[in-house]
């Protein structure tokens, strides 16, 4: 049993060859059976013709009352092969002659042992067979002794009127039996022997092509569970069934795992080094924007300082308001990096997601109206997040050159996708500046360089329209790779 639930070689092959064999035995049965039928049948018939070839001497004899031909007759009949018995019997059921020698005189009826077989049978008609109840190894066969006269009643009328008597034939069934059970001790030693063989053939056949192959999954499989990315199943190149189709199936589907993996981890450790740059970045931009605001308050404290020495509160006044501007400045500079910063934690949320939330925060703390319109084809968008970190940085860019230099009332914010291609764009009804002249008191060049620089570095392609006192529109352009919406870096 232990060798049954734990090996599926063993359940396949019994699943297989229980049935066959319980097939094959009942065939044998049901065709054992039908050759004793058979057998019993043309016993049956080949006696029947003995009785007919010997019937008309049996006739002379009777009605010349010859008890010698009738003798030699029963003993010439008695040495047939198989005749245990031969029995003549009178129109009235005397027995007149036996091959045996024993129960002459004895007068058969109708409820006696050998005749009651075939009369409750109602096989009145002859000539006819039956099988004893008291030796069921014996077949009767009972044939009319006819004559060409008519005669009287005998045997109570279950006898033909135009008979002499009876010919009562008793054959045994041994050895056709004995035949028949050796003929099927054969056909089963056969049977049981191309069982062994083809259990054994099947056995091998499921060893070698199902559950070996099957078994050189189980480490691979269990290296896998554990974490082994890298283990894959050996398949057979001799073969293309569907066991190799399942290890090739398994393999492709681990490289592409531990393809994702890979990748997942490339990314994050590239999210950090974004991370980590901008974090730098904005320290450095932080740290320059408080030296040259603690150099400016130290000078204009300084100049409020003589003014109220000199009785000058109108100029004392002025510098501290320039004091005060100063200090919202940065206030809103330190506020611009906090939300930078906390955007650079999130940068894994979509880049449609990010937008809504960063214009939302941004529109908030700064007091600028921020308008913000995704396309609906921007909802599965993927972006890499090298990619993603760079678009972003360009869209923060462009605001904080917006708060600090344009004096706008509106922004408006648009991402789309139209035939692979991701555009961006980010406008405001502000003062505007002349593009051509790289050191506009308005936008620093320092700004849009930094731009540029961050889009040639995915790849993207950038293009500022703004003129004087009619706003400015900056568009990014980047080009994506087909239906399943992925952008890499340095891929336009």
């Amino acid at each position: 049993m232990k060798l049954f639930r734990r090996s599926l070689r063993t359940k396949i092959t019994l699943a297989v060859i229980l049935p066959v064999i319980v097939t094959l035995f009942v065939m044998s049965g049901v065709h054992n059976a039908r050759e004793r039928k058979l057998f019993e049948e043309q016993l049956r018939l080949y006696t029947m013709e003995i009785g007919g070839v010997i019937n008309g001497s049996l006739q002379h004899a009777l009605l010349s009352n010859d008890d010698t031909m009738v003798s030699q007759i029963l003993n010439d009949v008695g040495k047939i092969s198989n005749v245990q018995r031969v029995q003549i019997l009178d129109i009235n059921g005397k027995v007149i002659a036996d091959s045996l020698k024993l129960g002459l005189g004895t007068i058969h009826k109708v409820d006696d042992p050998g005749c009651n077989e075939c009369h409750h049978a109602n096989n009145s008609v002859l000539p006819s067979s039956t099988r004893l109840e008291t030796n069921p190894e014996l077949l009767r066969v009972i044939l009319p002794i006819q004559r060409n006269q008519n005669c009287t009643d005998c045997l109570q009328n279950y006898v033909p009127k135009n008979n002499l008597g009876l010919l009562l034939i008793d054959i045994s069934m041994v050895d056709i039996h004995q035949h028949l059970l050796e003929d099927l001790r054969v056909n089963l030693a056969i049977l049981i022997v191309v069982t062994v063989l083809v259990a054994s053939g099947m056995y091998y056949l499921l060893s070698r092509l199902i559950v070996r192959r099957l078994e050189a999954f189980k480490l691979p499989l269990a290296r896998f569970a554990s974490g082994d990315l890298a283990a894959r199943i050996q398949g057979d190149g001799a073969q293309a069934d569907e066991l190799s189709q399942l290890a090739n199936t398994f393999n492709g589907m681990a490289r592409e795992l531990e393809r994702h993996i890979r990748e997942r981890v490339e990314r994050s450790q590239m999210r950090q080094q974004v991370i980590i740059a901008e974090r730098e970045r904005i320290a450095r931009e932080l740290h320059d924007s408080l030296a040259q605001l603690l150099g400016f308050v130290k000078t204009k404290a300084s100049a409020v300082r003589l003014n109220l020495e000199n009785n000058q509160l109108e100029a004392a006044t002025k510098n501290m308001r320039q004091l005060e501007d100063a200090a919202q400045d940065l206030l809103m500079d330190v506020r611009e990096a906090i939300l930078s910063l906390k955007m650079s934690s999130q940068i894994s949320g979509g880049l449609s997601a990010n937008l809504d939330l960063f214009s939302r925060k941004y529109a908030r703390f700064s007091g600028l109206p921020v308008e913000l319109t995704l396309s609906p084809s921007t909802e599965s968008l993927v972006i890499d997040a090298e990619v993603e970190t760079q678009l972003m940085r360009i869209v923060q860019e462009s605001l904080s050159n917006i708060r600090k230099h344009a004096a706008a009332k509106h922004v408006r914010l648009n991402l789309d996708l139209q035939d692979s291609q991701l555009i961006l764009s980010v406008t405001d009804d502000g003062r505007g500046f002349d593009p051509e002249r790289t050191q506009s008191r308005y936008r620093p060049s320092y700004g849009m360089a930094i731009m540029r620089e961050r889009a040639e570095s995915i790849g993207a392609q950038l293009l500022v329209k703004s003129n004087p006192n009619e706003g400015t529109n900056i568009t990014l352009m980047l080009k994506i790779n087909g239906d399943n919406h992925h952008a890499y870096p340095g891929r336009g």
